[in-house]
């Protein structure tokens, strides 16, 4: 008879687990009789999280339940909540995730941002980091539902608010923009919330705090002005800069074509639109350029809600700019291939 795939499939996992410094566990027993089918045959946990699974005798996931710990003790979701689209959703994604041939991968960053958190409870027991994560979680769905209510919105959609929320592992996911552009080379942008680390303690408090993120995929170019505009959501006090402007350009900054010595000399940021390559660029001043933003430190719910308006409004921008511009022949593009090579070893 053929070898059941099931110790192969548990090598697997406790591999991804053990990689991402999850603990793993057996709930069986080792005798002949199969665990019911409601029981959990696995676990995977930690102080702040415990995710369940039972693993039929084919070496199939019947089912997976993730619950986040609170430091009182009491479980994310809860009784009254577990049963809500966004937690049934979730524990889906999770068991076909663990059905996927590309198992490893799909499940070893979810598993990395578990450990993150386990990480900075225990080096910070104190300050409570799911809370704080979940207390924003918390927030922005009720932001969220206040946005749609004053847009008289019936379902949510890539314009307003948050945009479409989904939940992940890792935190909620915003889909925040969708191009209407068939031209363009983006589909959509989305934005994770999720926890980054601890701020160390500073100013008159002198107190640590949890610091949160949006963390954008894929990263979105900005202009000089739109990034200082998101620099200034948040306190210094209580996330960490955005990296620094050369210029505090205007609206004037221009998207140029980066073909020809006097482009390519110049610095800024390159972004791709229609199949052309562009940098953000002020003619004024040659440094000015840009920034390209992956992630926007955010220290409560209004500022996520102001970070995507902003971040809105500068893809749009993008996407009427590139759209002034035809699309190259293979000669151009060929030569723009040539210049980023010349510009990647240059000194």
């Amino acid at each position: 008879p053929a070898a059941s795939p099931r110790p192969k499939f548990l090598n697997q996992l406790e591999g991804v687990a053990r990689d991402s410094g999850v603990s793993f566990f057996s709930m069986e027993d080792g005798s002949t009789v199969p665990t019911e089918a409601t029981a959990p045959t696995h676990c995977l946990s930690g102080q702040t999280f415990v995710l369940d699974l039972h693993l039929d005798a084919a070496g199939t996931v019947s089912w997976a339940t993730l619950q986040r710990i609170l430091s009182d003790g009491n479980s994310v979701p809860d009784e009254a909540s577990v049963g809500q689209p966004q937690w049934v959703e979730l524990n889906k994604d999770i068991s076909a995730q663990m059905a996927s041939p590309d198992m490893e991968n799909a499940l070893r960053g979810q598993f990395e941002a578990l450990q993150l958190v386990e990480q900075v409870h225990a080096a910070h027991p104190a300050l409570a980091v799911y809370d704080h994560l979940r207390a924003l979680e918390v927030a922005v769905e009720a932001l969220q539902t206040d946005t749609a209510a004053a847009a008289m919105s019936e379902a949510p959609d890539y314009r307003t608010g948050f945009g479409i929320v989904k939940r992940l592992v890792q935190g909620l996911r915003f889909s925040f923009y969708e191009s209407a552009s068939p031209a363009s080379e983006l589909e959509t942008a989305a934005a994770l919330l999720q926890l980054d680390g601890v701020i160390p303690a500073q100013g008159t408090d002198g107190k640590a705090r949890a610091s949160t993120g949006l963390h954008l995929v894929p990263a979105v170019a900005c202009c000089a002005a739109s990034a200082s505009l998101l620099q200034k959501l948040h306190s210094p006090a209580a996330s960490a800069s955005l990296p620094a402007v050369t210029c505090q350009a205007a609206w004037r900054d221009l998207v140029i074509p980066a073909t020809g010595a006097a482009a390519s000399e110049r610095a800024g940021v390159v972004v791709e639109a229609r199949g052309r390559k562009f940098r953000f660029l002020d003619r004024s001043e040659p440094a000015a350029g840009g920034v390209e933003v992956s992630k926007v430190p955010i220290a409560d719910a209004t500022n996520a809600l102001e970070a995507l308006d902003l971040l809105r409004q500068q893809l749009v921008c993008n996407e009427v700019f590139g759209s002034c511009f035809p699309p190259p022949d293979e000669d151009e593009e060929e030569e723009d291939d040539e210049e980023d090579g010349e510009e990647g070893t240059a000194p």
